[in-house]
């Protein structure tokens, strides 16, 4: 694959997501522990809903693209987890997802995102990141820590993060001004993200009742208001009757979500490894566990497209992964995005492939 192939795909995909960042200004993402329960939720919000559930391999080989710098120091690495993420422009470029050590980490559009300027660090793109973090990292420290060793290249989209592990502990991870800003423990007291950053967000909450104002929680679409209303309905599950954890996590996505934006949300069950998901075109319930999976990289990835007609548990409807697979949904979304319609053929074909380029370490 040529360095300026996938350079121009990924060009045309980052000025598509800038022309179109209000579509992304709906997506919310939340965190709730209770007891022994830990679930992590999200809505993704865009313009097209096409996608795929991919299982990504442990003891694979990769190296980063960095697209937006074609001169920069790859970041080269070996995936000591498997994962299973939601993709839509291809494998390998992972919107969010969860690993087998519990590590979630997901995506979300923020205006005010300022990546790092080149410096001595390798560096990778925003999508490969995630990837990155689910193939290395267990715990939120971890992923935090990373900051010193690789970078996210200059230029990427503008998005935020939020991740948790599987002690509970969350984390929100945001770039601005060119640095790494994250608020874990103590500085997280509402483990909430929306499209605003969390320093903003805190500060308008306090505003509010039930956080220290007098003001009533909105029912907007705007971001603040949607990050008032998760953190309202996570402070009030304690006494939601019993209501069971799943089902409560669904019903704040329902709170915060778009009619015309929402195309997926998704409820990680990160204690019990089960992830729970509905479309907004395949609106009945489906979910898969991580036990049904083989993650070793002597074997064949699988899939499945988020639109598929099956419901309940889609542990044995997942199909082998093949490029044809990876091509057709580049095809899709590329040709669904209003600023990628016009991608040549060519280039398409190549990020496709890209997956081939990672191979299998041999056991020692």
């Amino acid at each position: 694959m040529t360095k300026l192939g996938i350079y121009v795909i990924i060009v045309f995909l980052f000025l598509s997501l800038i022309h179109s960042g209000p579509a992304l200004e709906a997506c919310s993402t939340f965190v709730l522990k209770s007891g022994q329960n830990l679930i992590f939720g999200r809505n993704y919000d865009w313009g097209i809903g096409y996608g795929f559930v991919m299982a990504n391999k442990r003891n694979l080989v990769k190296r980063s693209i960095h697209s937006f710098e074609p001169s920069a120091m790859s970041v080269q690495w070996v995936s000591k987890y498997g994962s299973i993420t939601f993709n839509q422009y291809g494998k390998e470029y992972p919107m969010g997802g969860m690993n087998e050590a519990g590590l979630v980490v997901e995506v979300m559009w923020l205006e005010e995102t300022q990546f790092p300027s080149p410096d001595t660090r390798s560096a990778l793109d925003e999508l490969q990141w995630v990837q990155y973090q689910l193939d290395t990292a267990s715990s939120v420290k971890e992923v935090i820590a990373s900051d010193a060793s690789i970078r996210i290249s200059t230029n990427s989209t503008h998005i935020h993060f939020l991740v948790s592990d599987k002690t509970g502990e969350a984390a929100t991870v945001e770039f601005l001004d060119g640095k790494m800003v994250y608020h874990t423990a103590e500085t997280l007291p509402v483990k909430a993200l929306t499209n605003s950053t969390y320093a903003d967000s805190l500060e308008y909450l306090k505003g509010h009742k039930g956080f220290g104002g007098k003001k009533e929680i909105g029912f907007s679409g705007n971001s603040l208001d949607r990050f008032a209303r998760a953190a309202d309905m996570l402070s009030l599950y304690e006494r939601s009757k019993g209501k069971e954890i799943v089902e409560y996590a669904f019903s704040i996505l329902e709170s915060v979500h778009s009619e015309e934006w929402t195309q997926w949300s998704i409820v990680y069950d990160v204690t019990d490894r089960t992830v729970y998901f509905k479309t907004k075109d395949a609106p009945r319930l489906k979910r898969f566990s991580f036990a049904d999976f083989n993650f070793d990289c002597q074997t064949q990835s699988k899939v499945i497209d988020m639109h598929t007609d099956k419901i309940g548990d889609l542990g044995g409807h997942f199909i082998e992964y093949s490029t044809e697979i990876n091509r057709q949904l580049i095809g899709q979304s590329f040709k669904g995005t209003e600023f990628l319609e016009n991608t040549p053929d060519a280039f398409m074909d190549q990020l496709a492939k890209y997956p081939e380029s990672i191979i299998c370490r041999e056991k020692k």
